[in-house]
C-alpha cells in the first residue's frame, strides 16, 4: 500500500513515487523557470532613478513658475529635461515624475523663450 498525501499547494492527492508527484515536481520547476524570466532592477538603481525623476519634476515646476525671469527659467527647463532623460536611461522607461518633469520643463522653456522675446521687444 503506497503512502498517499494531500498537497495543499497543488490542491490534489499525491501518492509517493507516483506519476502525480513527478508531474508536481515538473510543474514547480517550470514555475521557477518562468519567475526567473522577469528581471527586477536592483533597489539602488530604482532609488537613484527616482531621485532623478523627482529632481526633474522640481526643476520643471521651478522653470514654469519663474518663466518671467527667462534667464533662470531656461536653465531650470534644461535641467528638467536632462534629468528626466537621465532617469529614463537608468531605468529604461519614464516614471510618472520624469514624464511630468519633462512636460513642465518643455513648457517652461517655451514660456521662457516667449518671455525673452517679449523682453527684447519691449
Amino acid at each position: 500500500m503506497s503512502n498517499v498525501f494531500y498537497d495543499d499547494n497543488e490542491n490534489r492527492l499525491l501518492a509517493e513515487g507516483s506519476q502525480a508527484e513527478e508531474e508536481a515536481d515538473k510543474e514547480k520547476a517550470e514555475k521557477e523557470d518562468a519567475s526567473e524570466e522577469y528581471y527586477e532592477l536592483p533597489l539602488a538603481l530604482k532609488s537613484r532613478s527616482l531621485i532623478w525623476s523627482v529632481t526633474s519634476f522640481v526643476l520643471g515646476v521651478l522653470s514654469l513658475a519663474l518663466c518671467f525671469f527667462y534667464y533662470v527659467s531656461l536653465v531650470f527647463a534644461a535641467g528638467a529635461v536632462v534629468t528626466s532623460l537621465v532617469s529614463r536611461k537608468n531605468l529604461g522607461f519614464f516614471e510618472k515624475y520624469a514624464i511630468t518633469g519633462l512636460i513642465l520643463g518643455i513648457m517652461g522653456a517655451v514660456c521662457g523663450v516667449f518671455s525673452a522675446v517679449a523682453a527684447t521687444i519691449f
